[in-house]
């Protein structure tokens, strides 16, 4: 997936969470999110674009992941 800053690659994506990363150059800055069985919304803290330690957002026990994303900031 393309983003304003770079590309971002998913390190791993199951039925409740999703991590990844995005290359590029801060100060600008990245982070994933879910959103869960019943809408709810679930983001990542964010690290600055070019940071390969991923991040993670997950739904809460007992849900699932319908629909998943990168955000920038």
């Amino acid at each position: 997936m393309s983003v304003a800053n770079g590309h971002c690659y998913t390190i791993s994506r199951t039925t409740t969470s999703l991590t990844g990363w995005c290359d590029g150059t801060g100060p600008e800055r990245y982070g994933t999110y879910v959103v869960c069985t019943s809408g709810e919304y679930h983001n990542s803290y964010t690290k600055w674009y070019g940071d390969r330690t991923g991040v993670y957002a997950g739904c809460p026990s007992g849900k699932t992941r319908i629909s998943d994303g990168y955000d920038r900031y």
